[in-house]
Formats: C-alpha cells, sequence, structure tokens
C-alpha cells in the first residue's frame, strides 16, 4: 500500500478509536504487539488458537490471536517492487493481535512515513508490517500468502492503485482507480472491518 499520504487512514480511524479505545485496543486480550520476546513466543505458539505464518524460508515466523479483520489488493509501484508481483494480497488486523515469535532475521524498510515493511534478511520476501495510526494504536499488515492455513483468512474486499495495474485482471473484485480514491476505500474498509470486529466480540 502507498504510503505517502496514509494520514488519510489516521483521520478516519482516529474517530472510530478515540469512542471505542477500549473495546478496539481490547486491553488484556491478544497480544501486547510485536515483539522478539522468546519466552512469550514460545508460550503463544502452544496455544491452540493462534493462527500462524513464516517466510518462504522459515526464518522469520508470526502468530496472530485472531484472524485478520480485513484482506485485499494492493496495486502500488511500491508493493510491486517490494513483492516483485504485480500486486500485494495482504491481510489487515491490529498490531496488539500480532507477534513475530522468530524475528531476528527482520529488516524494516520505510519508504513511507507511517507504514514499516518487515522483510526476511535471509530470503528477501515481505512478513510483516506496521502502520502507527497513533501514539500506542498500530495496525499490523501479514502477506496472504505467507500464513500456515489459509482457509482461515477472508476473502479480498477490493483492489486499490488499480491504475498502475500492468495486468488485466477479472476476478469479480470491485476495482478502485486514483491514489486519493484508493486511500479513502482502503479507510473506509479498516473502519468497517473495525466496527464489524467490534460487534462480533
Amino acid at each position: 500500500m502507498n504510503s505517502a499520504n496514509t494520514l488519510a487512514i489516521t483521520g478516519y480511524v482516529d474517530s472510530v478509536l478515540i469512542y471505542y479505545n477500549d473495546n478496539l485496543l481490547g486491553v488484556g486480550n491478544g497480544f501486547n504487539d510485536a515483539t522478539n520476546d522468546d519466552a512469550y513466543g514460545r508460550e503463544c505458539m502452544n496455544n491452540n488458537h493462534v493462527i500462524t505464518g513464516r517466510c518462504e524460508c522459515g526464518q522469520t515466523q508470526v502468530a496472530i490471536s485472531k484472524p485478520p479483520m480485513l484482506r485485499f489488493h494492493c496495486h502500488c509501484t511500491i508493493c510491486q517492487t517490494l513483492y516483485k508481483k504485480p500486486f500485494s494480497d495482504v491481510t489487515v488486523m491490529w498490531a496488539k493481535d500480532a507477534l513475530l515469535t522468530q524475528g531476528e532475521h527482520i529488516e524494516y524498510r520505510r519508504p513511507g512515513l507511517l507504514l514499516k515493511r518487515g522483510v526476511c534478511t535471509q530470503c528477501k520476501q515481505p512478513i510483516f508490517a506496521t502502520m502507527t495510526l497513533f501514539p500506542g494504536v498500530k495496525l499490523a499488515f501479514i502477506p496472504a500468502n505467507r500464513y500456515d492455513d489459509p482457509t482461515m483468512l477472508p476473502k479480498p474486499s477490493a483492489h486499490i492503485f488499480f491504475h498502475r495495474s500492468n495486468v488485466p485482471i477479472e476476478d469479480g473484485i470491485e476495482k478502485y482507480r486514483g491514489f486519493i480514491r484508493s486511500e479513502l476505500v482502503v479507510s473506509w474498509l479498516i473502519v468497517k472491518s473495525a466496527f464489524v470486529q467490534l460487534l462480533n466480540r
């Protein structure tokens, strides 16, 4: 996802988080944040309800405490370069629900202001990214093809930055062109997914 002006997301999500802060942050639930705490990672991995994933070589591993709340395809040029594919297929969750259980080989790249993209230094594959909405509240992004069990993933909701697409795609998923429209759409999808997750608790 293009991160040059991701402040659009902050504006949309702020209004939700300010009112639902305790519910969305879920104090005492899920994980605290992405961390490399080995003991904590082993404890979480032993939890049967934890969803796991790993990079291509297996040297960087992640775990999340609940299914992702959103999935979309991003065609921005940053994603095309980073993933070395026509588009990225990414899932979204609150960073508090995500944990790096093996993260000693991850390197963070920051082509934008808010989004830190974690790439395994061994296989050079993207595995984990975070975006700070405001202090103490972050989103996490994990590529859909990195999960051990992809059957639990939500269906993709949209193609964004489709004006950058270099391949024809006819998959029945809504496609959005233009920078501003793409940013607004992904902001709305995150807000909507947050509400749905809150109501389903």
